[in-house]
Order: structure tokens, then sequence, then C-alpha cells
């Protein structure tokens, strides 16, 4: 009777590791889809391979850049600021960083009948 499970093991079966893809870290220069997720401008994120790289809306970042994602709440208040020219949110007011003279306190007397 033989003996089962003993001998030399089959060779590992697969293609050549030089055409295995390798993980690539990106950035998102525009908006784009990648793994059923959004990634917006300026996200850092790995794809799979080569292959599933796109110029249209990716750039290649050192392996070593940290991975970014911006949230949707991210998101809505970087299109806003942009929206308002530049301006900056301090506790509710909008503030323009060069184009406004006093800075409105809510202390003011909107009528103007002191």
């Amino acid at each position: 009777m033989a003996d089962k499970g003993k001998g030399t093991p089959a060779p590992a079966v697969g293609p050549p590791a030089a055409t295995l893809p390798h993980p690539m870290r990106v950035r998102a220069t525009q908006l784009g889809y990648y793994g059923d997720k959004l990634q917006r401008v300026g996200d850092v994120f790995t794809i799979a391979g080569r292959h599933l790289f796109s110029a249209k809306w990716m750039e290649q970042v050192p392996p070593t850049t940290p991975e970014r994602t911006t949230g949707s709440n991210a998101s809505l208040r970087q299109e806003h600021d942009a929206f308002l020219g530049g301006a900056s949110r301090t506790d509710g007011i909008v503030v323009g960083r060069d184009d406004v003279g006093e800075v409105p306190t809510g202390n003011h007397n909107p009528l103007g009948d002191s």
C-alpha cells in the first residue's frame, strides 16, 4: 500500500511574479470612482495595480504618502468656501479675508436709529 500525503508537493500554479499587479499609491486630480467610492480632488488612496491607473483623474505619488480621504461634510465645506470666493467662516459669521473693512460683531443697530 502506498503512503498517501508523502512525496514532493505539486509546483505552484499561477502567473510569473513579474506579471502580478503591484499596488500603487495615487492622488485624485479630479472626481472619480474607485472601489465603489467617490474619490475627491486631493484624496490619496491605493489602487490594486497599474492596470487600474487612469491618467485622466489620477497621479502617482510616492508610496510613503499618507492616505487621505475627504468626507462628504468636508467636501461640502470646501465647495461652500470656494463659492464664497475664499471667505472663511467664524462662529457662523462669514467674513471675507481681504475685502471687508469692519468685521460684523452682531452688536450694531440694523435700523440705524441709534
